[in-house]
């Protein structure tokens, strides 16, 4: 299964679903289908085991939703492929769809071609996440 970007919101819905259950806690396997019910989205055993384990226990804070909204404290190597890829992501979203680390290089290598700024410039290695 492809790794799918899954929005923070999303990860703290499940945490919030899962620890809301008194002991015993749901299984894996309802989590993923109770996850997949909500958003139309399955996610395997592993990921669902990482979104509650405690390395994602910020997400429980009442200061999250400023989490949301945090931006970059450092200025953008690209900004104009940042930009497009920026947009492109949340015209993705907009329209429900989720995308994959594969499908975000992908673009990310498409748009920066399409970019005369970067013209001749050596196209950067473009990392998941």
């Amino acid at each position: 299964m492809p790794h799918i970007a899954v929005p923070q919101a999303r990860k703290k819905a499940l945490r919030q679903w899962f620890y809301q259950h008194q002991l015993p806690r749901p299984s894996l396997q309802a989590c993923i289908h109770w996850f997949e019910a909500q958003y139309g989205h399955r996610l395997d055993k592993s990921m669902v085991s990482r979104y509650l384990s405690d390395s994602y226990s910020r997400l429980d804070s009442t200061t999250f939703p400023t989490l949301l909204n945090h931006t970059r404290s450092r200025p953008a190597q690209w900004p104009l492929l940042e930009t497009i890829l920026s947009h492109y992501c949340r015209t993705i979203s907009s329209r429900g769809g989720l995308l994959t680390d594969d499908i975000m290089t992908e673009r990310a290598h498409q748009i920066w071609l399409e970019i005369p700024e970067y013209e001749g410039q050596s196209m950067p290695e473009f990392s998941h996440g």
